[in-house]
């Protein structure tokens, strides 16, 4: 299992691979802009993010989803859609949801979870079939 986790502070994304093609991205703390803006970094940068199967995006505990928010999830759901990634979604704020397909998100190729634990549930679900 690759762990990401950064003990750094300033680090607001958490990563940890759960299964072999199977990341969870987790975004911490009250700026969810500034942790969209590392976890786009961190995409941009890593190989192994070429092979991945499923992504799950945490963003249950980001307490502020501002518009730059949404803007740069918008560009990492595109970016993760390219290579054929199923991208799911764990969020506590649902207009989150309306907020994307303004953005142009088609929902339909996500799959939105209201929790992380029903994110993980989904995403080993996926593997297994």
């Amino acid at each position: 299992m690759k762990d990401g986790h950064k003990v750094n502070e300033q680090q607001l994304v958490r990563w940890v691979e759960v299964s072999p093609g199977v990341f969870v991205f987790q975004l911490n703390g009250k700026r969810g802009t500034k942790g969209m803006s590392q976890l786009n970094d961190l995409l941009g940068k890593r190989s192994e993010w070429r092979d991945l199967s499923v992504a799950l995006v945490d963003m249950t505990g980001v307490a502020n989803i501002d518009a730059g928010t949404v803007q740069h999830l918008a560009d990492i759901i595109k970016t993760l859609r390219l290579p054929g990634t199923r991208v799911l979604l764990a969020r506590r704020d649902p207009s989150i949801d309306r907020k994307l397909t303004h953005r142009g998100v088609n929902l339909s190729d996500i799959t939105v979870c209201s929790s992380l634990a029903a994110g993980l549930w989904t995403a080993l679900d996926i593997v297994e079939s």
